[in-house]
């Protein structure tokens, strides 16, 4: 009787076992058709190399700006540009995900784009154990081993802003705006060289909205616009906060009453810039990345060597 009840759990976990790999592989299947058929259109028969843009569905509007750099130039490097990207934010598919597909495809180079620090990407290899070369931009993560970082130079960008926000006030308290569960690091640059920068008249208040068990981050933004009624401007350091902080300062009816500089250039920010809800914003100018990447990157394929850091100046709009 006890062989039997193990034999027949043995068994039990070994259908479990079949049908999680089973509904794995499934997974990655329709994942795979999905994108086949997404890029498929895009793919000419006469190109000499492959490349890949990948990211999440978060970062949609950046990765398109990144995508269209690319592709501008592909035809000078005889190279064809994937897009791999969610369809839509309902899915789950991860940046990880993405990077399979595309060693999978067999494409010649990656280009990714990520502006969480903290992110953990497996170097790509094909299927024949090639690694296949990664282009970071936007965080310069240490675990994804990638050859080259794109990305915008912390203190310059923070003397930008600086700059900016002095051609609007010459003093008072400012609400420096950011998330420490993903880019920390380039947050610290940035508002070092904006301290630096600006007079003894400033005030600069470090306002961390990450993400808590009671507080969500849109609460810690509308909060600290609501009670900090001395505050003259806000600077924000993302495209997301940006977007969070000019739905607050109409919702609280602030147009006009501070300043707010801005991190992005989207078609929504574009919109708050041109009804004065937004001061300025700074632009990473992604197309300019999306260029530099496929340059650096096939730069490396064919020489093997390329710049591992490359900075492209932000632009003020």
């Amino acid at each position: 009787m006890r062989k039997r009840r193990q034999f027949i759990a043995i068994q039990l976990v070994t259908i479990i076992i079949v049908i999680s790999l089973f509904a794995y592989s499934l997974h990655y299947l329709v994942l795979m058709l999905r994108f086949s058929i997404q890029n498929n259109r895009s793919i000419s028969k006469d190109y000499l190399y492959h490349v890949a843009v990948a990211g999440e569905y978060a970062d949609i509007t950046v990765l398109r700006q990144i995508q269209h750099g690319a592709a501008s130039v592909s035809d000078r490097y005889n190279a064809v540009i994937d897009n791999l990207l969610p369809e839509t934010g309902a899915g789950t598919t991860t940046m990880q995900e993405l990077i399979d597909y595309a060693c999978a495809m067999g494409v010649d180079g990656i280009i990714a784009y990520s502006t969480n620090e903290k992110i953990n990407i497996a170097s790509p290899v094909t299927v024949d154990g090639n690694k296949i070369p990664v282009i970071m931009i936007g965080s310069d993560t240490p675990e994804t081993q990638a050859i080259s970082y794109i990305g915008i130079n912390g203190y310059d960008t923070g003397k930008q802003m600086a700059e900016a926000l002095l051609s609007f006030v010459q003093s008072g308290k400012v609400l420096a705006i950011h998330d420490s569960t993903t880019s920390s690091t380039l947050y610290s640059r940035i508002i070092s060289s904006v301290q630096e920068s600006l007079s003894e008249n400033f005030y600069v208040e470090d306002v961390d909205v990450r993400r808590r068990e009671t507080m969500s981050s849109e609460d810690a933004i509308r909060d600290a616009l609501r009670f900090q009624i001395d505050a003259t401007a806000v600077l924000c350091f993302s495209e997301t906060d940006t977007v969070r902080v000019a739905e607050n300062i109409v919702n609280l009816n602030l147009p006009r009453k501070i300043i707010v500089i801005g991190f992005g250039d989207t078609p929504q920010i574009r919109n708050y810039l041109d009804k004065g809800i937004l001061a300025a914003s700074l632009s990473q100018q992604a197309e300019v990345m999306g260029a530099s990447a496929v340059q650096t990157l096939l730069e490396y394929i064919k020489t093997g060597n390329t710049n591992s850091y490359i900075t492209i100046a932000a632009r003020i709009l």
